[in-house]
């Protein structure tokens, strides 16, 4: 499909009215360059500061495509491969797991390993706490005594079971290995390469600006920032910030072979495991559509932001959803679906 048709339907999509309480940015990009943009709604409630195609958005668990790009450097760099077994990076920090656990199984959301945040049995990100103050998580090795003594939940290799904190390990992996911090690793090795400038792993309490607000909604129709809900910076589950310039930076940078030796590159990107009829995974990344219209995905959700970015690697097109609500990318989303399918 020609990249302008994208632009077309999706723009026909926000047209159809379904976009209505809608706080965010929507963007299609050809390549490096975004050649159609939509905002909405307000980055600074308090402030009146509306959103623009140049507002920062926290992507939430999109930043798990960045933390499994993170590990495949220090594959490309020979650190690790993606077969190494937990218990010979990270030695006598988990003391129930099971040896065969590897750095595949991790990515894969495939290592039986418990999960300190279970989305399962915590659907509501708005309602969902941990047992320390949020403030205190500030770097991947702070969120492992949440969960490093648990039990396994299932055997290695076992069906698709998202696992956040499979994530954060992975971030622990990358500092360990490295002796470099996960924010200085992600920010340099991934974010500069890929000409990210107005991205990053910011504190919660040193935003800069042009950085949305995240917002929920209260049950009398008001609102409030979510300020409480969200550790003060991401471990390697979530917590990057990003622009939609940047990201069709980051999706033409990854497809072009500018972050990754090509043949790691196919690595990430291969289905790995299947999640359902539909849709397999890689490394980080939700993979789907059909053989000669393939769609790589990535998507987060967490009290006070959403998130969706869909790249058409035929096409060199990507479409993506920034929201400073609660699942606020959700019926935009499925509007711009349906648009494009039918086209």
């Amino acid at each position: 499909m020609e990249p302008c048709r994208y632009g077309v339907a999706v723009e026909r999509a926000v047209a159809g009215g379904v976009d209505a309480g809608f706080s965010g940015v929507v963007a299609v990009a050809h390549r490096d360059t975004v050649v159609y943009s939509h905002a909405d709604g307000f980055a600074d409630r308090a402030n009146v500061v509306a959103n623009t195609v140049e507002t920062r958005f926290g992507i939430a668990s999109g930043t798990k495509f960045f933390t499994a790009l993170g590990i495949a450097r220090l594959v490309e760099q020979g650190q690790v491969t993606f077969q190494s077994r937990l218990v010979d990076l990270l030695p006598d920090v988990f003391p129930s797991i099971d040896p065969a656990v590897t750095i595949h199984h991790l990515l894969t959301h495939s290592s039986g390993m418990y999960d300190y945040y279970d989305e399962s049995a915590n659907p509501d990100a708005d309602e969902f706490f941990v047992a320390v103050p949020w403030y205190s998580l500030e770097n991947p090795s702070d969120y492992l005594p949440l969960y490093r003594e648990r039990p396994m939940v299932a055997k290695p290799g076992e069906p698709f079971r998202y696992n956040n904190g499979a994530y954060v390990t992975l971030g622990a992996v990358i500092e360990k290995v490295t002796g470099r911090s996960y924010v200085e690793l992600i920010e340099a090795e991934l974010l500069e390469r890929a000409g990210m400038t107005e991205s990053g792993l910011f504190s919660f309490n040193r935003l800069p600006g042009k950085t949305a607000a995240g917002y929920i909604e209260l049950p009398d129709g008001g609102w409030k920032t979510n300020i409480y809900n969200l550790p003060i910076r991401g471990g390697g589950d979530g917590g990057l910030y990003t622009t939609a310039r940047d990201l069709a930076r980051f999706w033409h940078a990854l497809t072009t072979d500018t972050i990754l030796p090509s043949d790691i590159t196919r690595t990430v990107l291969t289905p790995h495991i299947r999640i359902d009829s539909n849709t397999q995974y890689g490394y980080g990344v939700y993979i789907g559509g059909t053989a000669d219209r393939q769609k790589l995905m990535i998507v987060g959700g967490d009290a006070g932001l959403g998130f969706a970015s869909t790249y058409y690697p035929a096409d060199e097109v990507s479409v993506s959803i920034f929201s400073n609500v609660t699942n606020g990318e959700e019926r935009l989303g499925d509007a711009i679906a349906r648009a494009l399918d039918a086209e």
